[in-house]
């Protein structure tokens, strides 16, 4: 599977105003994302073939998912403990909602792209930073405090789209890091 990058099945995000908000008042070693690259991950493929990626798009395809309307709750460092990597808010009013969808989509897209199924519990949420990779104890601390103090509680997000996400291969300054190649309405 190596040579191509990553892809995954998540549920599109509309930003909105909130998000320019969160992006003007970002720490050093912090990027925001890109406002096109934020999803709600359903299904992490990784590095597989175009083809296989295909297979589980038509894979969850035949998982009948409704439009939600979700409440972001707090934000929370993902990555390893001692060396996390993103910042992301998680799912509150709606979480049960989306780790259903997660649960029926991410095992039969994965087994139909021939990758590696997720063995952990679901965790709904919305990345939207990530620290870089130079980034000291200092910029973490100062990073958490940053996310500690944003108000994401009344932010509410309504996930109308599935889509195919493919990672860039290469990237212009201030493009985002992935392509949608398939989206379709939520039914």
């Amino acid at each position: 599977m190596a040579g191509y990058p990553s892809s995954f099945l998540g549920l599109v995000v509309d930003v909105g105003d909130w998000y320019a908000a969160i992006a003007t008042t970002v720490p050093e070693r912090v990027r925001v994302l890109h406002p096109e690259d934020v999803h709600v991950t359903l299904a992490f493929l990784s590095g597989v073939a175009p083809e296989c990626a295909m297979a589980a798009w038509e894979a969850a395809r035949t998982v009948a998912l409704l439009p939600m309307t979700v409440r972001l709750a707090r934000m929370i460092p993902m990555g390893p403990a001692e060396g996390w990597t993103a910042l992301s808010a998680t799912i509150g009013v709606g979480s049960e909602e989306v780790a259903n969808a997660m649960l029926a989509v991410r095992d039969l897209a994965t087994d139909a792209a021939g990758a590696r199924r997720e063995t952990r519990a679901p965790l709904p949420h919305v990345t939207v930073a990530r620290l870089h990779a130079k980034a000291s104890n200092t910029h973490r601390e100062a990073a958490r405090a940053w996310a500690d103090a944003l108000l994401l509680d009344p932010i509410e997000l309504r996930l109308t789209d599935i889509a195919l996400y493919t990672g860039r291969r290469e990237r212009p300054a201030g493009q985002p890091a992935y392509q949608i190649v398939e989206r379709a309405t939520l039914a």
